[in-house]
């Protein structure tokens, strides 16, 4: 199988900005880059040191 590309929305309101997901998902696949946004703002790797243990465990 090839490579995968996921663009995931919520639920309620974020059901709204599906179309834009859309267009900035086949923007990304197709082009690699979009001009609809800046995404230079939301990096992957602002994700790597998140303390996802520590989220978890005040959660419960």
């Amino acid at each position: 199988m090839g490579e995968r590309f996921y663009a995931l929305v919520g639920t309620g309101h974020a059901f709204n900005h599906g179309p834009v997901i859309g267009r900035l998902a086949t923007d990304l696949v197709v082009d690699g880059e979009s001009d609809l946004f800046d995404l230079d703002h939301f990096p992957l790797d602002r994700f790597e040191d998140a303390p996802t243990d520590e989220i978890y465990a005040e959660s419960m």
